[in-house]
C-alpha cells in the first residue's frame, strides 16, 4: 500500500506567523483558532491538485507496473482532517481526482481548536465545524464518526503526548489497511505537527527522537510511504514541493 501524506495549503495563522518574524508571543495572541486558507494558500492547493493528478514519480521507472499504477491511479481513496484549513485543501484535489473526501477526526492538528495559550493559561476550545456546517460547505464529502450537531472537538488545549498517543493510533490503522489494501494508494491532508508525530510512529522511532527530530513540511508538500511485505516500510521521499513555483513556498 502506497500511503501520501499531504499538509494542508498557507492558512491564515501560517500568514501571521510569518508576519510576526518568530515571536510566539505575537502569535498566540493573534492566531484565529480554526482558520481558512489564504488567497496564496487556494492557488497552492490548485496546483497541488493538478501535481497529484497526472503525477509519475519516476522513481519506479525500473518496476513499470508499480510507475504505471502512480501515473494512472495516484489516489484510491482520500482523507481529510476536520479543519477547515485541510478541507478546502482538499477540495480541488478530490475534484481533478474525482473522488470523495472522507473527514477522519483523528488526523487533525496539534493542540484541537482554541485560541489563546497554555503559557498565558488564557486557552479557550471551541467545537470546530459541525456536521451540518462540513456538508452544506463540503457537501460531496462523506463525514466520519466524531462529527456531529455540536462540532467535533470537545478537550479545550491538546497537550503534544496526547497528538502523540493520536498519531500512534492512525499508524496502527494504516498498517492494518496495508495488510488488507496491498494495491490501494490512500492520501491523508492533515497538518504539520501532526505529520511528524505520524511519522515517528509509522517509523517506530524511539520515543528520545521526538525531542530532536523534526519531520518538517512545507504547505502542500507530499511525503510518500510504502508499506511492503513482512512489515517492512519505504520512505520514498519526504517534504516534496515540486509543484510549488518558488513564490508559492510557503510554511
Amino acid at each position: 500500500m502506497r500511503l501520501l501524506l499531504i499538509r494542508h495549503a498557507q492558512s491564515g495563522n501560517n500568514a501571521v506567523a510569518d508576519a510576526s518574524h518568530g515571536d510566539y508571543s505575537t502569535f498566540m495572541a493573534t492566531r484565529s483558532s480554526d482558520p481558512p486558507l489564504t488567497p496564496t494558500g487556494e492557488r497552492q492547493a490548485e496546483l497541488l491538485a493538478a501535481y497529484v493528478a497526472t503525477m509519475d514519480d519516476g522513481i519506479d521507472a525500473i518496476h513499470e507496473r508499480m510507475s504505471s499504477y502512480l501515473r494512472l491511479h495516484p489516489v484510491t481513496r482520500l482523507y481529510v482532517s476536520p479543519m477547515q484549513r485541510a478541507l478546502q485543501t482538499a477540495q480541488p484535489l478530490a475534484a481533478a481526482l474525482d473522488l470523495t473526501p472522507e473527514v477522519w477526526v483523528d488526523i487533525h492538528e496539534h493542540g484541537g481548536i482554541f485560541t489563546g495559550s497554555k503559557e498565558a493559561g488564557n486557552v479557550q476550545g471551541f467545537p470546530g465545524l459541525n456536521r451540518a456546517e462540513i456538508a452544506a460547505r463540503f457537501p460531496t464529502y462523506v463525514i466520519g464518526a466524531g462529527v456531529d450537531e455540536n462540532g467535533w472537538w470537545q478537550g479545550g488545549y491538546e497537550e503534544l503526548a496526547e497528538c502523540d498517543a493520536r498519531a500512534a493510533r492512525v499508524a496502527q490503522t494504516l498498517r492494518t489497511w496495508a495488510g488488507a489494501q496491498p494495491d490501494a494508494t490512500i492520501a491523508l491532508v492533515t497538518h504539520g505537527t501532526f505529520l511528524n508525530s505520524l511519522i515517528h510512529a509509522l517509523l517506530q522511532l524511539p520515543p528520545s527522537t521526538l525531542d530532536h527530530v523534526y519531520f518538517s513540511h512545507l504547505n502542500t508538500a507530499l511525503t510518500r510511504l510504502d508499506f511492503l511485505q513482512d512489515g517492512e516500510l519505504s520512505v520514498r521521499y519526504h517534504n516534496r514541493i515540486t509543484h510549488l513555483p518558488v513564490e508559492y513556498l510557503t510554511r
